[in-house]
């Protein structure tokens, strides 16, 4: 548990720090510049590149859905079994707050599993993965050929392929990847970089809530027991 929670905050602060990015990114965005052309084989090396960096973005977003959607399952089934046995070792005055919030908390679960289940973020990363190791093996093989032009058309058709067996990336990730080459390849309007900033920012914001999601239990366990504690030698002295 203690674990968990630790890997919970780590991830927050990495994207708190990601939110921070996006902020100094947006106040000093710049303009586009115009688009390249380049040779065939050239081409398939940047589409190749461009393609890799996207397929992590996705395999990275999955596995941290993956992992979140589990720990907060993990935490919440623990919540309710907590709520389940309080009743029995501890004198709580309300007991249908407790059995609401036990309903609740079941039902909740129930939900989370069937999304996490109907989602399936674990075998989509692990699809993700495949694809982008294949990528790289395609892009160092064609690095590492002296010959530019012969099986070119074959070569592309692999890429095809490949690319097939991906899932589609969000045109969030797409921006970022042009970002990395300071939009060399791929031009965008200006409102278009504001729009882009501002979603990447909120995305974020989103992140860091989802993995605060699961704290919210804990601390209402934590509430519950500094109340049973402050107010149990209190009790007993007016009962005396």
């Amino acid at each position: 548990m203690i674990k968990i929670c630790i890997g919970l905050i780590k991830s927050c602060i990495k994207h708190l720090i990601k939110i921070l990015k996006s902020l100094i990114d947006f106040f000093s965005c710049k303009k586009a510049i115009e688009i390249k052309h380049d040779p065939p084989l050239k081409k398939l090396l940047h589409d190749l590149d461009y393609t890799s960096k996207n397929c992590s973005r996705i395999y990275n977003r999955l596995k941290m859905y993956d992992v979140v959607s589990k720990k907060t399952i993990v935490i919440y089934s623990f919540f309710s079994i907590i709520l389940s046995i309080m009743p029995k070792y501890f004198s709580i005055s309300n007991i249908n707050l407790l059995d609401f919030l036990s309903v609740i908390t079941s039902i909740a679960l129930l939900i989370a599993s069937l999304g996490v289940s109907l989602a399936n973020y674990h075998d989509r990363a692990k699809n993700a993965m495949t694809c982008l190791n294949g990528l790289k093996r395609m892009k160092k093989a064609l690095e590492s050929t002296k010959d530019t032009d012969s099986g070119l058309t074959e070569k592309r058709d692999i890429y095809n392929r490949i690319v097939q067996n991906m899932e589609i990336r969000t045109d969030l990730d797409f921006f970022k990847t042009c970002k990395e080459d300071d939009f060399e390849y791929h031009s965008f309007p200006r409102y278009m970089n504001i729009y882009y900033y501002i979603k990447d920012l909120l995305i974020n914001l989103f992140s860091v809530i989802l993995n605060l999601l699961p704290f919210l239990p804990i601390l209402y366990l934590l509430f519950i027991f500094t109340i049973y504690i402050y107010y149990s030698p209190m009790r007993i002295l007016f009962n005396n």
